[in-house]
């Protein structure tokens, strides 16, 4: 049998310290990346927190679905199309923008209205002399009717909304830009879809 060499109880201790670079630097990159994960995840949670709700007008400032807006001949106005209500519980509210001011401002929309929902769509008919030649438009599903676009707690919208050329927002609601549309000739739509 071979002997085994015998080990020293006491460590040695090594000749020359190890210089900058010979040590293992894979903590330092672990911490590196985990302060860039930090920094990036606290810059998601406050643009989050940014999102700006689109305001929509209180059941009081909405023409009624009986008003002359939705009494015009056919010949006479554009239709509004708006189509993805969950169901057919409440009404559709719309409102219309000509300037990028206004946009999402309720107060200074230029039409305002409410549209009765039959299989999940929408129709609303604009005379043709009310709408400018370039305007946007702004949709959402009041499912129980209190005039309010309604939002859970992080201010995110728990109703269906929606804009003109399906336009979206990074954190919040889209641009007047990326919701404007050219006045349609008389008897056509513009489609907007909700979701």
């Amino acid at each position: 049998m071979t002997e085994q060499p015998a080990f020293d109880s006491e460590p040695k201790e090594p000749n020359a310290p190890p210089s900058i670079w010979q040590e293992n630097h894979g903590n330092l990159l672990l911490g590196f990346a985990a302060i860039v994960a930090i920094v990036g995840a606290l810059i998601l949670l406050y643009s989050q927190n940014r999102f700006i709700p689109v305001r929509f007008p209180d059941g009081d400032a909405i023409i009624d679905p009986e008003s002359d807006v939705n009494g015009a001949e056919e010949s006479e106005g554009i239709y509004i199309d708006i189509s993805g209500a969950a169901n057919e519980t409440g009404v559709m509210r719309v409102a219309l923008y000509e300037t990028q001011e206004s946009f999402n401002n309720i107060e200074r929309a230029f039409l305002r209205s409410t549209a009765m929902i039959s299989e999940g769509n929408a129709r609303v008919l604009v005379p043709f002399e009310l709408v400018p030649e370039r305007f946007a438009v702004a949709a959402f599903h009041d499912e129980n009717e209190n005039g309010l676009l309604d939002l859970n707690r992080f201010d995110v919208p728990v109703e269906r909304y929606g804009f003109s050329l399906t336009a979206k927002g990074l954190a919040g609601p889209p641009s007047y830009q990326d919701a404007v549309v050219e006045r349609p000739k008389v008897g056509k739509s513009i489609r907007v879809s909700i979701r």
